[in-house]
């Protein structure tokens, strides 16, 4: 019974372990994903404010302030696009430790039973001595 005490124990101790570390994450990641989508969310405001002026200025055949939109535009389509892949950076950081403390659920309810079914049988034979 002791072995399996210390099997769930460990089990136990390896999925705590887990846990913590998807906890930091999300209270460091969280508020970081949040500014991100805020950032992004204007930048393509931004970016489609300058490709509707450079349409604009196109429809009044001024080319120069048509091309300094577009590219103003194109400028916010980057910006955009790189709050995007460092959310998505985040976000598959906080899958794979989700991942890895799933990972360890079924070995710790196996641990779990094995003690439970040791402490059970352990009962019984106590019970049957006294």
């Amino acid at each position: 019974m002791n072995r399996a005490f210390e099997s769930k124990q460990r089990a136990y101790a390896t999925q705590e372990s887990t846990w913590q570390d998807l906890q930091r994450l999300r209270d460091s990641y969280g508020p970081r994903i949040e500014r991100l989508n805020s950032l992004q969310e204007a930048a393509f405001q931004n970016m489609k404010q300058a490709f509707d002026n450079a349409s604009s200025a196109h429809d009044r055949r001024d080319g120069a302030d048509a091309a300094s939109y577009a590219a103003e535009g194109h400028s916010y389509k980057a910006e955009s696009q790189g709050y995007v892949s460092e959310r998505r950076g985040l976000v598959a950081e906080l899958r794979s430790a989700k991942e890895r403390h799933d990972a360890t659920k079924p070995a710790f309810q196996r641990a779990k039973g094995d003690f439970n079914s040791a402490k059970r049988t352990f009962d019984s034979a106590k019970t049957e001595h006294e």
